[in-house]
């Protein structure tokens, strides 16, 4: 019979994104929080003192603003492609 405990022992621990307190994240939906508090994969936020979060399903606020500002140029630059005109001559 297999000893379950020493599987249990060699494996690697979770290691989550860690977030410091009164730190700005992102939700997967884009609302913007404060992060309250962290215990191993639930993340707490001041704005929903009754619900938590894992570390996966929330970003850093200077991450998430460089992001969307790189995608606001790039959509800037696809628009001003479509708007000239083509030659088909």
């Amino acid at each position: 019979m297999k000893d379950e405990s020493a599987d249990r022992e060699s494996q690697e621990p979770n290691t989550y994104q860690q977030f410091a307190v009164g730190e700005k994240v992102v939700t997967s939906h884009g609302e913007l929080r404060t992060v309250l508090s962290q215990n191993g994969c639930r993340v707490f936020v001041e704005e929903e003192p009754n619900a938590w979060y894992h570390p996966a399903k929330l970003h850093r606020a200077e991450t998430e603003a460089a992001t969307e500002a790189a995608t606001e140029a790039t959509s800037e630059a696809a628009t001003e492609a479509a708007e000239k005109p083509v030659d088909t001559e």
